[in-house]
């Protein structure tokens, strides 16, 4: 299983890398780097931390079946949001006339 995971990040990493690179404020590329490295880990480590206490209250059966429930839906998530997605990178226009329907 752990073998399926490391592959489905391998391929999942370079693509968020593409895209957050792309959405970044000139300016301020080491800042917003900075700043989704720390929530990447913060957000591992609370993970972590609460994943120990759901184990040692429900046991680990629980926590395969939660985290796998969450994997599926983070796999779908691309495919809910691919039509909001701008490959020109005028992400701002188009939220923009989404929002005021324009």
């Amino acid at each position: 299983m752990e073998v399926i995971f490391a592959l489905g990040m391998a391929m999942a990493m370079p693509g968020w890398a593409a895209i957050f690179t792309r959405h970044i404020d000139k300016g301020k590329e080491g800042f917003e780097w900075s700043i989704e490295h720390v929530a990447y880990s913060v957000g591992m480590g609370i993970t972590g931390a609460v994943g120990g206490v759901f184990a040692m209250r429900f046991g680990f059966n629980v926590i395969f079946i939660v985290a796998g429930i969450i994997a599926a839906f983070g796999a779908l998530l691309p495919l809910i949001v691919y039509k909001d997605v701008n490959i020109s990178g005028d992400h701002h226009l188009r939220y923009l006339k989404k929002k005021h329907n324009v």
